[in-house]
């Protein structure tokens, strides 16, 4: 209540950026009026959030709000060097676009054409007003969209990032997952990605001041840069076909997808680093996928951590398909109920490997995993895969990797698509967040660059052990 009382008062000198005293304007409402500053405190990296805001008649009351886009600022010498501009839900993008950001004295002034839900935009003038929270500057304004008496407002914000990791300004929903210098090995010899459920994460990172996925500086495997992941457990902030599966399945998911699918043999490395802060998960989180191109087939690998058997590779393609004409809701879950006759591909059978137990897990480690599969089905005599962590060989099996061609499925379809992230249920109310850093994709180990790890692909190469038997089976649907 002391927060909205505060809002409410601040109203009258934040329409149209007009100051009043005793009724009177004393700030003149033109774009001349602006003054240069020399002030650089300002200077650094922030993330600038709209907010709609809907008022009651007499606006004493809001009915309601709608977190929307988070773009991002560099100031530079007081004076924006860069914006940044992601997807916006009401606000769209070319009229924010279009909006002047300048500093007079200690307030930032943000003007220009803005829409609210529709291609009319109308002008709106916002003093940002200077404020500490949490030892963070923070930026605080809105103005009224229309006229005076409008119930509709614009509200912008702007966070200054920790100073800690603010050198790297990347997410999800950037190319290249904002890794822009191409010597950089954080990520290496993939081509684009896309993103599931951008809308949804964008408005949970709004409402919670949080981001989601970010290119940060410390800690790094090798180089200057790594992703700092994490997905909390207080909502499940995706879309429908997520949140709301037929199955009863309420999945959360920050991932990342590589957007052109592959098969053969490959070579894939990644390195992952567990802080404190990562909360075992008593239902199974996932880190990484070996999904199917086509959305109606499962994945055919998983790299699973749940607390009560740790580190695991879940291998769904060993046993082929289960094939449901009718449909089956536990098939492909995920993929969307528009059309549920395609719901009819289920994994036969789900073999577990068992990689560190959880009480073998370290915190605050960094862990390198290096994977060779063959994804052949046209052999499966030849097919296989191998996962080395840490140098030392710890899966080796001679088994089905990429699924039969199956009918209707295009023949280029039926290929792998790459995920990193963190998926799976939200309802143990659990929190993950972790580091990845060196995601190499290559057609041999040469090319990988494990030796910047420190390690040889000689070495690797020669080593052997027996095949690999799954530590836990159970049947599919």
């Amino acid at each position: 209540m002391k927060t909205l009382l505060a809002l409410l008062l601040l109203i009258p000198s934040l329409s149209w950026g007009l100051t009043f005293k005793d009724g009177e304007q004393t700030e003149d409402d033109t774009p001349n009026s602006f003054e240069k500053s020399n002030n650089s405190q300002i200077d650094g990296a922030y993330l600038l959030k709209w907010e709609t805001l809907f008022f009651s008649d007499d606006k004493k009351t809001i009915i309601d709000s709608e977190p929307d886009a988070i773009d991002e600022v560099i100031f530079v010498n007081g004076k924006v060097k860069n914006i940044t501009f992601n997807d916006g839900v009401l606000i769209t993008n070319k009229y924010r676009k279009s909006t002047k950001i300048k500093l007079k004295k200690d307030d930032i002034i943000i003007t220009g054409n803005l829409d609210i839900d529709c291609d009319c935009p109308v002008k709106v003038k916002i003093i940002l007003k200077k404020k500490i929270q949490d030892n963070l500057v923070i930026y605080e304004g809105m103005a009224p969209w229309g006229e005076q008496d409008s119930t509709e407002y614009i509200k912008a914000t702007l966070t200054q990032l920790s100073s800690d990791n603010s050198a790297f300004l990347g997410d999800l929903y950037k190319k290249n997952l904002g890794i822009e210098n191409p010597n950089d090995t954080t990520l290496q010899g993939w081509n684009d990605w896309e993103v599931t459920g951008k809308k949804e994460m964008q408005a949970y990172e709004n409402k919670k001041n949080i981001k989601l996925f970010s290119v940060v500086n410390s800690p790094t495997r090798f180089g200057e840069t790594s992703f700092f992941i994490q997905a909390p457990g207080d909502e499940c902030f995706q879309r429908d076909e997520d949140c709301k599966r037929l199955n009863g399945e309420k999945q959360k998911r920050v991932e990342a997808r590589h957007d052109t699918g592959f098969e053969g043999n490959v070579w894939i490395s990644s390195s992952l680093y567990l802080p404190d802060t990562f909360e075992m998960p008593t239902m199974k989180k996932t880190l990484l996928q070996f999904h199917s191109d086509y959305a109606y087939l499962p994945p055919m690998f998983m790299f699973d951590i749940i607390k009560s058997r740790g580190l695991i590779w879940t291998h769904e393609s060993a046993k082929g398909i289960n094939l449901h004409p009718e449909g089956n809701i536990h098939c492909s879950a995920g993929a969307g109920f528009d059309n549920n006759d395609k719901h009819q591909f289920c994994s036969a059978e789900f073999q577990e490997y068992s990689i560190l137990k959880t009480d073998e897990i370290k915190r605050n480690s960094w862990y390198d995993f290096v994977f060779n599969i063959n994804f052949d089905n046209k052999n499966i005599n030849q097919a296989f895969h191998k996962i080395w962590m840490n140098g030392k060989l710890v899966i080796s099996k001679n088994n089905q990797t990429l699924w039969e061609q199956l009918p209707g499925i295009e023949i280029n379809k039926n290929k792998v698509a790459f995920h990193f992230g963190i998926y799976g249920p939200y309802l143990d109310k659990s929190h993950q967040e972790y580091f990845a850093d060196e995601i190499h994709f290559s057609r041999n180990c040469e090319d990988l660059g494990i030796d910047n790890l420190g390690y040889s692909c000689k070495a690797l190469i020669s080593q052997q052990i027996k095949e690999s038997v799954p530590s836990r089976k159970h049947y599919g649907y």
